[in-house]
């Protein structure tokens, strides 16, 4: 049998697994943002610390970078309160380590918005550049699928059609025992609520998702088609399973669809049947 390694296809299928619930929470909800215009707040950032050359060998850098990582979210913590993450090594061409990382702090939004050279910055980036010796690159996440950058990145690295600075990462990795990648416990319930919450602000209203994605009851949630789109006009509302006929005969269409809306005089018919239903279970 062959064994899961890191490179080999055994390993990118076993990752794609792990990750699934939040691939597919990206995938159905992509477009969705979580901010709009310059000046907004926002809680979910897409940052990268390097090294200074000048500070650190490779050596000594992919060594401490485990550490160093520790410690940058440690502070942010301190300040901010709890922070989730999902978090990638990547080799540069030179050897040093890259850390590319979504944070995503849990107590309300902390970070204003504005647009510098048509690229979106925060203005409180020197407050976070404290907690790291060398360079740090940060910008606000807009929307949930520039979460997937680091889910293909991740992907990439372990497909077969690899370039050397790809091959490099993995080699670093080994070397030092690093882990590919690493996310927090929460970190896709809090892209949940998140997604739910800037929904409800920007519709001003509340759906209900029927998905299958764990979820915190006491959150707004979404309401999604089978296709995965964002239902935004009526919420559904399930309120029983009835004959393809019967849904027909009420219903305002009589094209033949996988769903139908129903007239007005059905909802009285309907509270029949419910009432009468309830009734023979006792």
């Amino acid at each position: 049998m062959k064994c899961s390694k890191r490179g080999n296809d055994v390993y990118a299928w076993r990752l794609k697994q792990r990750l699934e619930n939040l691939e597919r929470l990206c995938d159905a909800f992509e477009n969705v943002k979580l901010f709009g215009n310059e000046g907004d707040k926002v809680s979910v950032l897409f940052i990268t610390l390097t090294y200074d050359t000048k500070k650190k060998t490779p050596k000594e850098a992919w060594q401490d970078v485990g550490e160093d990582w520790n410690n940058f979210h440690s502070a942010l913590e301190r300040k901010y309160g709890k922070v989730h993450e999902f978090r990638v090594w990547e080799s540069t061409a030179k050897g040093y380590p890259h850390i590319h990382a979504v944070l995503m702090f849990e107590e309300a939004n902390k970070f204003t918005t504005f647009r510098y050279n048509g690229i979106w910055r925060i203005q409180e980036k020197h407050d976070l550049e404290q907690y790291h010796h060398s360079n740090i690159d940060v910008e606000p996440v807009q929307t949930v699928g520039g979460i997937k950058y680091l889910l293909k990145y991740l992907t990439k690295v372990h497909e077969k059609d690899r370039d050397e600075k790809r091959d490099l990462t993995l080699g670093m990795m080994w070397l030092f025992r690093k882990r590919a990648y690493g996310i927090s416990e929460g970190f896709v319930q809090g892209l949940e609520n998140m997604i739910a919450d800037s929904f409800y602000n920007t519709q001003g209203k509340i759906s209900y998702r029927l998905d299958h994605l764990k979820h915190n009851s006491n959150q707004k949630m979404l309401q999604i088609t089978l296709e995965g789109e964002i239902i935004t006009e009526l919420p559904w509302t399930f309120v029983g399973i009835f004959s393809k006929d019967f849904v027909v005969r009420w219903s305002d269409s009589k094209e033949s669809s996988w769903y139908h809306v129903l007239d007005e005089k059905c909802s009285k018919d309907l509270e029949q049947i419910i009432h009468e239903r309830s009734m023979k279970r006792y």
